[in-house]
């Protein structure tokens, strides 16, 4: 009886040390934006940035799953998605940002699109990020 006892004891302690808050559990909202800061001040599912601009993508995962690593996912003006960031973590608020410096070759006629994933749990929605030459 006390090795059965024990065994539990042990199987309890180290399925609550698992992963972290929301480890267990799937993701009930997963928003994403574009911007151009650090902070969500100006943040949109679409947005319009100049060759060259530091654009921001935002995303917040409820419930939270601080430090959980995710990747960021950029669909080209070919419709290629291809992952463009490999380890940004979940702050402790569940949020994730991510900076793009924009160039010149990034300027096309098409948006890009852009989201996170949170491996096992789930996808952001799709934000779309245009970017164009400035003018000179």
């Amino acid at each position: 009886m006390k090795q059965r006892a024990a065994a539990m004891l042990v199987a309890l302690v180290v399925l609550m040390s698992v992963g972290g808050p929301g480890a267990a559990h799937r993701i009930t909202s997963f928003d994403a934006c574009v911007g151009n800061r650090h902070r969500t001040v100006l943040c949109r599912d679409r947005y319009l940035a100049l060759a060259g601009d530091g654009v921001w993508l935002h995303a917040h995962a409820r419930p939270n799953h601080t430090g959980r690593s995710v990747s960021v996912w950029r669909r080209d003006s070919q419709g290629v998605w291809r992952k463009v960031a490999h380890r940004p973590s979940l702050d402790d608020r569940g949020w994730v940002r991510w900076r793009w410096q924009t160039e010149a070759h990034h300027a096309k006629d098409v948006a890009y699109r852009l989201r996170v994933v949170l491996p096992g749990h789930g996808t952001s929605d799709t934000v779309r990020l245009l970017v164009i030459e400035p003018d000179h």
